[in-house]
């Protein structure tokens, strides 16, 4: 009786590993298509803001900048106020930078059209036991009030002058801070003859 081989037990050995690497292969290619043909939106991670301040997302401040005159003379002087509100349970640094120079709030006007008379001034802040910063800080929450005192220069041209400026603060609830952020404010004011 005639014995009867297969095809496959003619074929070397190596055949299997070989079909074996050419779906690796196929597979890897296939992966490789797949990953590039996704939108960056699917595959890109969370933001550095999301990663350092997860829990953040609550926090809101809404600030309101206006002179205490709306139209001032040559030489007359106004006070600027800037009114910051912020969401119940947070609170920023105050003005005073105390030993850290990363917590103070800051605020500076885009132009200097108009002669500061002495530094800002805030409302009186809280000493808050900060347990992040593990020490005593100047603390606002709430609504806090900022202003300065400006003069007007003599030699200005009477219209209408913009009173643009930014506001650099750090939040913190008590268990976590924000990183610091700059929001502007906008208002102006009139100045006649």
């Amino acid at each position: 009786m005639p014995t009867h081989t297969s095809s496959t037990e003619t074929r070397p050995r190596f055949f299997g590993a070989a079909r074996f690497a050419e779906s690796i292969f196929r597979f890897s290619c296939l992966a490789v298509f797949l990953i590039l043909i996704r939108p960056p939106a699917v595959w890109s991670g969370p933001s550095f803001q999301e990663v350092f301040e997860p829990e953040t997302k609550n926090f809101e401040i809404k600030i309101v900048a206006m002179p205490d005159q709306a139209t001032v003379g040559l030489g007359d002087q106004f006070r600027l106020h800037v009114v910051a509100t912020l969401t119940e349970g947070w609170h920023i640094y105050s003005l005073e930078a105390g030993e850290d120079e990363s917590l103070p709030t800051r605020i500076e006007l885009d132009s200097n059209d108009f002669s500061p008379v002495g530094d800002w001034q805030e409302s009186p802040p809280e000493i808050t036991d900060d347990k992040i910063l593990k020490k005593v800080v100047k603390t606002h929450s709430g609504r806090v009030e900022f202003s300065r005192l400006f003069t007007v220069p003599a030699n200005l041209k009477p219209r209408n002058y913009p009173l643009n400026g930014t506001l650099t603060y750090r939040s913190c609830d008590n268990t976590v801070c924000t990183l610091p952020r700059t929001i502007p404010f906008r208002s102006h004011v009139i100045v006649k003859d």
